[in-house]
């Protein structure tokens, strides 16, 4: 699962070269999408491998950038 993984992250990193110029209102969208796809697919091999500090470590900084993400987002002055 972690070689799809990889595989899904450097299309993920394609996409934000070569399509996301081209989409004025979501640039960001084709990437994220794939990015989330990513994590997905390697949450199972942190949860099945054994159990250590630098997991949890690893976990925690993900956790907290997706919270930090959210919160700017929710609370973003930016009217759409």
């Amino acid at each position: 699962m972690t070689a799809v993984s990889s595989f899904i992250w450097i299309i993920g990193f394609a996409l934000s070269v070569l399509i996301a110029p081209q989409l004025r209102i979501w640039t960001w969208g084709p990437t994220m999408v794939c990015f989330a796809v990513s994590t997905l697919l390697a949450l199972p091999a942190l949860r099945s491998e054994t159990k250590n500090r630098s997991d949890l470590v690893i976990v925690i900084c993900g956790l907290t950038l997706v919270s930090w993400l959210v919160l700017r987002g929710a609370f973003s002055p930016v009217v759409e």
